[in-house]
């Protein structure tokens, strides 16, 4: 399976979100949210193809005037239950492609307003100058997890009971997934029918631009950051 140099960006932006209902077309600078994602994968000049999967007529809209290309998501894949996965996959299955090759795709989030162009580019060169399996987005802990507690009945616990006594500096390094991008090839995603393999690569984005936007309480919090971005360029490119 020969591998294409050239990526294919594919962005998942199913419109009827349960707890933020229509959170992808949430208005910033008089855009909807996913036309920021759109615009910085086309100013990367990265991307052979970027790819928008959707169940919604009001996506496909948007995709025309921003001109990329929409792909019409089947009903089965617009439930709750549906994976980010199962939504590339579809996408990589379909006709759009020569089944022969190996495609390198960057699945990239429609909410992922603080995505910095340049994270796009130095990821990509990260990931192609490695023996990376798939690369993602990382961020660190606002706090540190190993302080992590659980309830076990009506009492809580230290979920890390080993830490309990060490001191914060001598705590391991831990990251988190970022939720902005994800690099693999189509093989390595068939393979691990993850973003998550054996030999994964990390881009870390300061912890100031994270924001997993699945609630309003998400979405105060968003907004408050963009009033603390000194480059509002990088951004709204």
């Amino acid at each position: 399976m020969t591998l294409i140099d050239k990526p294919i960006a594919i962005i998942p932006a199913r419109l009827n979100s349960k707890r933020l209902p229509k959170k992808n077309i949430l208005n910033f600078k008089n855009k909807p949210l996913i036309s920021w994602a759109i615009r910085k994968a086309i100013k990367s000049n990265l991307f052979r193809k970027i790819i928008v999967s959707s169940e919604s007529l009001h996506l496909k809209k948007i995709c025309k005037k921003e001109g990329v290309e929409f792909f019409e998501r089947k009903n089965k894949l617009s439930r709750n239950k549906s994976t980010v996965i199962e939504v590339c996959k579809d996408v990589l299955n379909s006709n759009y492609f020569d089944h022969a090759h190996n495609y390198l795709i960057c699945c990239i989030y429609p909410t992922a307003l603080l995505l910095e162009v340049s994270d796009l580019k130095k990821s990509y060169n990260e990931f192609k100058k490695s023996e990376f399996q798939s690369l993602i987005s990382v961020s660190e802990y606002n706090l540190p997890p190993f302080q992590a507690l659980y309830q076990n009945k009506k009492y809580w616990h230290l979920f890390f009971k080993k830490y309990e006594k060490k001191q914060s500096n001598f705590y391991p390094e831990i990251l988190c997934d970022a939720g902005m991008i994800y690099w693999i090839s189509k093989k390595n995603l068939f393979k691990y029918n993850s973003f998550y393999t054996n030999k994964m690569g990390v881009h870390k984005i300061p912890v100031d631009r994270v924001c997993d936007l699945n609630t309003p309480m998400d979405l105060a919090r968003l907004r408050l950051n963009l009033k603390f971005i000194k480059n509002e360029k990088k951004i709204f490119v």
